[in-house]
């Protein structure tokens, strides 16, 4: 995960925002994946911070315009190629999977983590994939 952000953070990288994408997309599927294998209340705290700081790190890299998206509905056809959609889609799909997870609950019955990020369009949109408490 450190290295990932190490050479995501790269100076030579502002010339290739796909490749700086790539490394801070798959440091969000590995914390995931690293937050969701086992359920250790014990380690509850490290697991939701783990996703936390995946997911902050990735999205404070997105401009204003670009974070406003993400919870926008109903793109444009014209905007469907552009760097900046292509982006918020590919975080839309962490932040639907990591919903799909907590949705479905946790392998020992625990509450569901109550998971917090930064920007509050990214956290608007997770939460409303999050299906209410019964």
């Amino acid at each position: 995960m450190k290295r990932l952000l190490e050479h995501a953070g790269q100076k030579e990288l502002e010339r290739a925002p796909d490749v700086r994408d790539y490394f801070y997309e798959m440091r969000a599927w590995i914390g995931v994946k690293l937050a969701f294998v086992v359920d250790i209340p014990e380690e509850a705290a490290v697991q939701t911070s783990t996703i936390e700081g995946a997911i902050n790190a990735w999205a404070g890299q997105f401009s204003a315009k670009e974070i406003a998206l993400v919870g926008q509905t109903g793109l444009a056809a014209d905007q469907a190629f552009s760097h900046s959609v292509r982006r918020v889609l590919r975080l839309r799909g962490v932040l639907d999977e990591i919903a799909r997870t907590v949705n479905t609950g946790t392998v020992q019955g625990l509450p569901p983590p109550a998971i917090r990020f930064d920007s509050p369009h990214v956290q608007a949109y997770y939460t409303s994939k999050l299906t209410p408490p019964r």
